[in-house]
């Protein structure tokens, strides 16, 4: 009986290592197929480093560009509410950054790898910076009547009444069709961006499947090195195998060559393992009935207290109303028509006396789109006085003028004339000086249409 005992035991020990030599393979195989699955994986999903590169320098450049515009049409708002001059206002800032993202998104085209997706997004982003360059490049010399005229035909708002009569004139109108046109092609542009960061982020340049390739020869020379490995290891564990049966072999023969020693031994033991077992027994109870009595309690569910969101309106109160009207009120413009409209008379003494030039009113006549120019003449000689307030020169008409049919093409040229009637008049009221710009010693161009009232 104890012969065939030891015998399984040789044979359960035999038979491991020969198991041990069987499955290295196996193993050594499936890590073969989860490395052609990594590498496969790796080959398909992502998009190169120089990819992610530019399409981040793309939305870079258009968050600036973003910024530059954001300003610029806060400038144009602010010479319409009178804060600031139209002299003070150009586009270079805006016309820079879309400049940059133009050359940007022709550097993507060229370097890298495009879809025909990618191509026809990156047409589509060059299509709206044309679009936006219409309107922003005429403006970087600033808010001249020239560049005013040319965006009006551009948005096609000269076909408005309002602004055919006052074709030149930056206003109300033009500025708010120039801040709706912007914001959307610049949300546009946006979109287009954004989509294109996610259209070629999932396309994988063919340059890099090369480097894939030789990662796999690469992963393959370091399988066959650890198949060759395990072989060995296997072969080790063989022939410990069969030490460790000699050894278990010597071990129980020599077990059951003594039995009746073996019995006494066991014998004798018991009486200390019954000792030792009564001791452990009262110094761990205690304890397992200590834990038992001190075990947190079952975690109880956490109150969640959703967030509570206010939205505030903003409502001017009656003093902020107040002082915008005040400051209004009281901007040098407001009261020069003020002063004109109760007795034109007192400016005699400050105003400048002027008249349009036969060249500009020849011009003018021939279908010119130039902006009127003015020079000074004699006193009693012109139509029209020249103002200054505060760096701003204001064109008035004439206290006296009396605007007929010969005269009126000329005042037409540099005031909007709500309400005129044929014949003699000098019976309205000023309602906006017109502006003009020195460009001489003693010469003057149009800026801004005036609007008289009758």
């Amino acid at each position: 009986m104890a012969k065939r005992t030891i015998y399984k035991s040789l044979l359960a020990l035999l038979i491991v290592p020969s198991f041990l030599i069987g499955c290295q393979p196996v193993q050594n195989r499936a890590d073969e197929s989860d490395t052609t699955k990594l590498i496969t994986i790796q080959s398909n999903s992502g998009a190169s480093q120089n990819t992610v590169s530019e399409v981040s320098q793309l939305r870079t450049i258009s968050s600036e560009f973003k910024l530059a515009l954001d300003e610029l049409l806060i400038q144009l708002q602010q010479v319409v509410n009178q804060k600031i001059d139209k002299k003070d206002v150009n586009s270079s800032a805006t016309l820079e950054k879309l400049q940059q993202l133009s050359l940007e998104n022709n550097n993507f085209r060229k370097t890298i790898l495009t879809s025909d997706v990618n191509s026809n997004i990156l047409t589509n982003i060059d299509n709206t910076i044309q679009d936006i360059l219409k309107v922003i490049e005429p403006l970087k010399s600033g808010l001249n009547f020239k560049a005013v005229k040319q965006i009006q035909e551009t948005l096609g708002i000269d076909k408005n009444p309002e602004v055919s009569r006052n074709k030149g004139s930056f206003g109300k109108i033009t500025q708010g069709e120039i801040q709706e046109y912007l914001t959307k092609k610049s949300e546009d542009l946006s979109n287009q961006i954004q989509q294109l960061g996610t259209v070629a982020t999932d396309t994988k340049p063919i340059e890099n499947i090369p480097n894939n390739n030789r990662n796999l020869g690469v992963e393959n020379q370091n399988s066959q090195k650890s198949s060759s490995g395990l072989l060995a290891l296997s072969l080790v564990s063989f022939v410990a195998g069969i030490i460790i049966g000699a050894i278990a072999m010597f071990i129980y023969k020599d077990r059951y060559a003594n039995p009746k020693q073996e019995h006494r031994n066991n014998k004798q033991n018991l009486a200390p393992n019954k000792q030792v077992y009564g001791h452990l027994k009262e110094s761990v109870s205690p304890q397992i009935s200590m834990e038992q009595h001190t075990s947190p309690s079952p975690t109880k569910g956490i109150e969640i207290t959703p967030l509570k969101f206010s939205e505030e309106v903003y409502t001017p109160d009656s003093h902020s109303q107040q002082r915008i009207a005040n400051e209004n009120f009281n901007s040098p413009e407001s009261i020069l028509v003020g002063a004109y409209n109760k007795n034109r008379n007192s400016l005699l003494k400050i105003a400048i006396e002027v008249s349009e030039t036969e060249e500009s009113i020849n011009q003018r006549r021939v279908g010119s789109d130039r902006a009127a120019i003015l020079e000074k003449v004699g006193k009693g000689k012109g139509n029209y006085w020249i103002v200054s307030e505060q760096g701003v020169d204001y064109l008035l008409p004439k206290g006296n003028i009396k605007i007929n049919e010969y005269n009126y093409e000329t005042v037409e040229a540099l005031f909007d004339c709500h309400s005129y009637r044929p014949g003699y008049s000098s019976d309205f009221q000023l309602v906006r000086p017109a502006r003009v710009s020195a460009i001489g010693q003693k010469m003057w161009e149009l800026a801004d249409y005036g609007v008289l009232e009758f």
